[in-house]
């Protein structure tokens, strides 16, 4: 099918194709080089080189075993959408790339801009693929990158499935959000109890209901925060903040905690009190992250510190603990789920430091001896400067 110019009909990326003998040609190019195999057979991702015209050249196993073919079978000259089966591809009589719909996609757009400027190009896609009666939908990431082999121009397209992680993130989302919305309505609902005509052992209840409750909700938004954290979409909003504020504050907070009973939080009355620009709710879900961790490694009966003092345009937190970090720890303290009181721990610190390096301007660092071990945080006085 040609339009009036001759050419075949596209609605975006162009739709020749080499020939059969040229996409044969570049295969056995290809495959003949060691170096080039053992490299692509090492990448953990699926991945395929290209021709100019978007055609499989090569492939690396993991994409042959995705496929479910074997290596003589591999079918050359196809393009991704194809051997996708994607529910565009066969839209227009030259398949991929070709369509109205590919306009928008990912895969092509991120080919077409790498083969144009040269440079490596990532997108995310979204390809729905039919298969028989049923549609299997995609989500990838892409990244496009140029390889001039032998005079001749191809590109190198690594293709990780993220499809689990998406859903995983929109679900975590969903849930997040309902639960919040749940407990928030637990929280209206145990507040209109009167607890005046109680006596004291139900007034208690009621009390450990909201406590908990309460917890809960601070749970749930630590969590919506991280994630929004990790995903670089959390919106940074700097007010006037006061260090003896949040420590008013915490102190407040961590005496009715069940982490922190049979233990004592002790603000430093030496403390600067001191007058600074930066988001208040970030800098409070990094305090509490890091003093959250020193009450949960120290033993009953002793004493958690905290103070801050001014240092030339630097607020610097501090907070303490009398243990000593195991050496494991002290290399490890850092990383995303690392913790030493079992599986699913070890946000806090970890959430510190992501909140202070990329949206505070500060870092988090730590020492840590016979003596005891001590956290500090450093932020600038001023976020907006």
């Amino acid at each position: 099918m040609k339009n009036t110019s001759g050419k075949l009909l596209t609605y975006f990326a162009t739709a020749e194709r080499a020939s059969d003998a040229e996409v044969e040609s570049s295969y056995h190019i290809l495959k003949n080089d060691p170096v080039l195999r053992t490299f692509q057979e090492a990448m953990p991702d699926l991945a395929m080189i290209l021709n100019t015209d978007r055609q499989l050249v090569f492939a690396n196993s993991n994409l042959i075993k995705f496929l479910d073919i074997e290596d003589r079978h591999l079918p050359l000259g196809e393009r991704l959408g194809d051997l996708l089966s994607c529910i565009h591809s066969d839209e227009q009589p030259s398949g991929c790339g070709t369509t109205k719909a590919c306009r928008f996609c990912g895969v092509v757009n991120a080919i077409v801009e790498s083969q144009l400027s040269g440079k490596p190009v990532v997108r995310e896609a979204r390809i729905s693929a039919k298969s028989e009666e049923e549609i299997t939908s995609y989500d990838l990431k892409i990244k496009a990158s140029p390889l001039h082999y032998r005079n001749q121009d191809f590109t190198i397209l690594s293709i990780n499935d993220i499809s689990d992680k998406k859903r995983r993130a929109i679900l975590e989302t969903s849930y997040i959000n309902e639960i919040f919305d749940t407990a928030f309505e637990l929280k209206k609902v145990v507040s209109l109890i009167d607890k005046e005509g109680l006596d004291n052992s139900n007034r208690t209840i009621i009390e450990n209901a909201e406590r908990v409750n309460h917890e809960l909700m601070l749970d749930l938004h630590a969590q919506k925060i991280l994630n929004e954290a990790e995903d670089g979409k959390l919106i940074v909003t700097p007010v006037l903040c006061n260090t003896a504020q949040f420590f008013r504050e915490l102190e407040g907070f961590y005496k009715s905690q069940l982490i922190a009973e049979g233990k004592k939080f002790f603000i430093d009355p030496f403390s600067h009190s001191v007058k600074f620009v930066s988001d208040k709710q970030i800098v409070m879900h990094v305090l509490s992250g890091i003093i959250n961790n020193a009450f949960e490694a120290t033993g009953s009966g002793k004493t958690i510190k905290a103070g801050a003092r001014l240092n030339d345009k630097l607020i610097r937190f501090w907070i303490y603990s009398p243990e000593e970090l195991t050496e494991e720890s002290k290399h490890q303290i850092f990383q995303r789920s690392f913790s030493t009181k079992g599986a699913n721990r070890g946000i806090g610190t970890y959430m510190a430091r992501l909140l202070t390096s990329k949206y505070l301007k500060g870092r988090v660092y730590f020492t840590s001896d016979e003596n005891g071990t001590t956290f500090f945080i450093e932020i600038p006085l001023n976020l907006n400067s």
